[in-house]
């Protein structure tokens, strides 16, 4: 399930089974590759590359500023961190995004085919 943030005009890939949340590197946030190594469902070791925080706008009438991990992946992915920390609750069955804190929703957009499951950061010194 994918939701819109307004500011950036991005969707982002809600997945509570991720331990934190990511953003793609890109050439405006490159920067050289961190200690901390994130894992795909898959088990594969995914490059990360520092920490940028970002505020985002996703339709429910207050906005969430949060540090992102900043790693080679494909989508943007807000993990089960953002989620816990804003109180939203992910509504498979309906398909939307819900905030415990004003009982506001905000409809999911369909998934595309071949995202990742999951992410799992690894303490470097457990590495």
């Amino acid at each position: 399930l994918f939701v819109y943030d307004r500011l950036s005009n991005t969707k982002f890939l809600i997945d509570s089974g991720a331990d934190v949340s990511v953003l793609p590197v890109s050439k405006s946030n490159s920067r050289s590759v961190s200690k901390r190594t994130l894992f795909a469902a898959n088990g594969s070791s995914i490059s990360t590359y520092g920490e940028q925080l970002i505020t985002l706008d996703l339709g429910l009438r207050r906005q969430f500023r949060w540090h992102f991990i900043i790693a080679n992946v494909q989508s943007p992915i807000l993990g089960a961190d953002f989620l816990c920390n804003f109180g939203l609750l992910v509504d498979i069955k309906n398909k939307r995004l819900i905030d415990s804190q004003t009982n506001l929703f905000q409809p999911g957009l369909t998934p595309k085919s071949g995202q990742p499951a999951a992410i799992h950061l690894v303490n470097p010194s457990h590495a």
